[in-house]
């Protein structure tokens, strides 16, 4: 998942709220990865309202360490969103960008599924907010 810089956080949320209404399905395990240009190492009001989301739909955001690394900064604005208890994950900072690379390992410990398996995939290359 992408969050553009310059997307609005009420915007992103409404999205992402929806997303979780209509994808997660707590019998299983689920993971969204991605850059979300929001900096959950600060405690601002927007990054309150995010993981007051994410709680909403009991999942949680698992990076504690910085992911993107320059001269002047380091912030964790790349994420893990899960309900998978026992994930590993590690930040492996040889990557060709600005950007580490997120490695993860679960336990293969399955929750019981419900339901036949779908893998839902939805390719952001070319979003546009309309």
């Amino acid at each position: 998942m992408y969050k553009s810089p310059k997307e609005k956080i009420n915007d992103f949320l409404e999205i992402l709220s929806d997303l979780c209404d209509e994808s997660i399905n707590l019998a299983t395990r689920n993971i969204i990865i991605g850059d979300m240009n929001l900096n959950v190492e600060r405690k601002s009001k927007n990054v309150k309202k995010y993981l007051n989301v994410l709680d909403h739909h009991n999942l949680q955001q698992c990076i504690n360490l910085p992911t993107r690394v320059t001269k002047k900064s380091a912030t964790i604005i790349d994420h893990i969103i899960t309900n998978v208890e026992h994930i590993n994950w590690n930040i492996n900072v040889e990557s060709p960008t600005d950007h580490s690379m997120i490695e993860i390992s679960m336990k293969q410990n399955r929750k019981k599924q419900i339901d036949d398996k779908r893998i839902k995939f939805t390719c952001w290359k070319n979003y546009s907010k309309e």
